[in-house]
C-alpha cells in the first residue's frame, strides 16, 4: 500500500526525492565526495564540495554557527522545518551563498525574502557573503518550470 501511496500522491514523490538529496549530502560528508548534478538538462555538470553539514531552527540559529566559525569551508545548512521557504538546503562556498530548493513539481515558485534572512543571519554571524545564487535541483529538469517569484535578494546588500 505504502509503495503505491506515494506513487500516486505528487507530495509524497516530492518527500522522496528530497530525502534522496539530502540522503546523498549525508553520504557525500561521510565519503568525502561530492554532490554531482546536471545543469539545465546539458551534458554540463555543477559539482559541489560536501565537506561538513549542520542543521538550524531558526535564524538565530544560523548567526550562531557562523559566529562559532561553524559555516566555512563549503558547510551546507539545513532547516530542520519542513517546507522552509524557497529552500531546503544552502551552502557558504567562499563568499557565495547557494540556495538549493529540490522539488519535483512541474512548476515551482520561490520567495526570495527567505534567503535573504538567511544570508542577514550569516552576516550577521560576522561572515562576508558577495553573491547569492538560487539552485532549483529537479528531475527531469526538462519538465520543472520556475513559477512566481516573490521578493528581491538584492535587499540584504548593506547600503
Amino acid at each position: 500500500y505504502a509503495k503505491e501511496a506515494i506513487q500516486t500522491n505528487p507530495a509524497g514523490r516530492g518527500w522522496v526525492f528530497e530525502l534522496e538529496f539530502l540522503t546523498r549530502l549525508r553520504l557525500a560528508v561521510e565519503s568525502g565526495a561530492s554532490i554531482e548534478l546536471e545543469a539545465d538538462g546539458e551534458a554540463k555538470k555543477i559539482e559541489w564540495p560536501v565537506p561538513r553539514r549542520e542543521t538550524f531552527k531558526d535564524m538565530s540559529g544560523v548567526t550562531q554557527l557562523a559566529t562559532d566559525g561553524r559555516l566555512t569551508g563549503g558547510c551546507w545548512l539545513l532547516p530542520e522545518k519542513w517546507n522552509q521557504g524557497c529552500y531546503d538546503a544552502a551552502f557558504l562556498d567562499r563568499t557565495t551563498l547557494h540556495a538549493v530548493q529540490v522539488t519535483r513539481a512541474k512548476v515551482h515558485g520561490f520567495k526570495l525574502d527567505y534567503v535573504v534572512s538567511l544570508v542577514k543571519a550569516v552576516v550577521a554571524g560576522g561572515l562576508q557573503v558577495e553573491t547569492v545564487e538560487v539552485y532549483m535541483v529537479a528531475r527531469g529538469a526538462d519538465e520543472a518550470k520556475v513559477g512566481d517569484v516573490r521578493g528581491d535578494v538584492r535587499t540584504w546588500r548593506p547600503d
